[in-house]
């Protein structure tokens, strides 16, 4: 699963990704328009509220409540023996520390990076996040289909996976110029604050009570790395 932020559309050009799922044997196999409020981004990240700032919490509910996000459900087709497709998805996105992010990153192919805070991509970090997390933003009934037809394009021949691939891009592209005309003429969302002024913020916000990252082992249920299933070797090597 991974999740396409409002800050991608307001900054960014999220259709790009498509083209580097494409070139990478990622198909997209499931795509819908969530609209997430507060309570949504809030539980988001529920297991790290407590090493997170107030400030940062506060701009992660105005951000994603303030335009449609985008889910797609992606098929790995790359062969592996050990660890998820989730890792391999999180490998690819790069870091949300800005400083970190590589040209080949996934958030860096979507906008050049401003702040730790706009990240512009959200992916569940293993299977048990991704379950978790779509059933928040999708409830059960909306997942189970979502699921189901996805399951039903396992078999989908290059054609045929191409042109999902292109409809997929065409819709990032429309809400790309939907929030760039909101934030030109001074709209951004629910929230009182214009886009400018959420800009700054962002640039400024001290991210974690313990400054620019988080011990992993602080958060209400650890998440470092160690435990996380181990990745495929080539992804060790790149």
């Amino acid at each position: 699963m991974l999740l396409v932020r409002p800050d991608a559309f307001f900054l960014g050009h999220p259709h790009n990704i498509v083209d580097a799922f494409h070139a990478r044997n990622l198909n997209i196999v499931g795509c819908k328009i969530i609209h997430i409020n507060h309570a949504q981004a809030d539980s988001l990240w529920w297991y790290q509220r407590n090493v997170m700032t107030s400030e940062r919490r506060e701009l992660l509910r105005e951000l994603l409540a303030s335009a449609p996000s985008v889910l797609l459900l992606i098929r790995d087709e790359n062969p592996r023996n050990s660890g998820p497709a989730t890792a391999h998805l999180t490998h690819l996105k790069g870091p949300s520390i800005a400083r970190k992010r590589k040209p080949r990153h996934l958030r860096s192919i979507v906008a050049p990076a401003t702040a730790n805070v706009l990240s512009y991509l959200h992916a569940s970090d293993d299977p048990a996040d991704a379950v978790r997390e779509m059933y928040l933003l999708l409830g059960a009934d909306r997942m189970s289909d979502m699921l189901k037809h996805a399951q039903s394009k396992v078999f989908l021949n290059r054609f045929v996976v191409s042109y999902a691939h292109m409809q997929v891009k065409a819709l990032l592209s429309r809400q790309e110029e939907i929030c760039r005309s909101d934030a030109t003429n001074g709209k951004f969302g629910v929230s009182t604050m214009g886009w400018e002024t959420f800009l700054e913020r962002a640039k400024c916000c001290i991210d974690y009570v313990s400054g620019e990252s988080y011990d992993p082992y602080e958060a209400t249920i650890p998440d470092g790395k160690d435990l996380v299933m181990a990745l495929d070797e080539y992804l060790r090597i790149l």
